[in-house]
């Protein structure tokens, strides 16, 4: 029987990855029922997504989830869906958040999933009536794209798009639980 132990070597470590040090002034956005996201970078508006781990192979393992949404997010972005521009999968130091939070990561510079960060609305309660039906209908249409492209989103509430009412432009976000058909 295979155990945990015995493929410890096959995760990548998290010092194999590059470090991120381009952070100015960072800000807590939004929590998940996975991870938080954090602008980590307002001059050039960069978000990181980081998943929350209880120890250092949860965090090993959380680089492997990440770096699945990055693939996913890269993917759909090239092929011209509406997601945010990738960055890249980074050890990021939270050393800006608050300690309680920080605990939650299982290292003190866990993977974080970096990409451009989209400022719009994304809270269902944020919505008007009228802004939930066009961006539904948005996203709906992006969701059209990503699966002729083959993947199939399982998660798709307001609290993985954002909407962008200036621009009559819905972004697709959180790739968790995305899955190639």
């Amino acid at each position: 029987m295979t155990t945990t132990d015995d493929l410890s070597d096959m995760i990548p470590k998290l010092k194999s990855l590059p470090e991120f040090t381009d952070i100015d002034k960072p800000r807590f956005i939004d929590d998940g029922g996975y991870g938080d996201v954090y602008l980590v970078n307002q001059r050039k508006s960069l978000a990181g997504k980081i998943l929350f781990a209880s120890d250092e192979l949860k965090a090993r393992f959380r680089i492997c989830e990440l770096q699945k949404e990055y693939n996913i997010c890269g993917f759909l972005f090239i092929n011209g869906v509406s997601v945010p521009r990738p960055k890249g999968i980074y050890r990021l130091s939270v050393d800006f958040v608050k300690p309680e939070r920080r605990e939650r990561y299982g290292v003190p510079q866990p993977a974080a999933f970096v990409m451009e960060y989209i400022h719009g609305i994304s809270k269902e309660e944020d919505f008007s009536e009228r802004e939930k039906e066009v961006a539904l209908r948005l996203r709906d249409r992006e969701l059209d794209k990503a699966r002729c492209l083959g993947y199939i989103a399982i998660d798709v509430g307001f609290g993985n798009i954002v909407y962008q009412p200036e621009q009559k432009r819905v972004v697709l976000i959180d790739y968790g639980l995305w899955e190639r058909k």
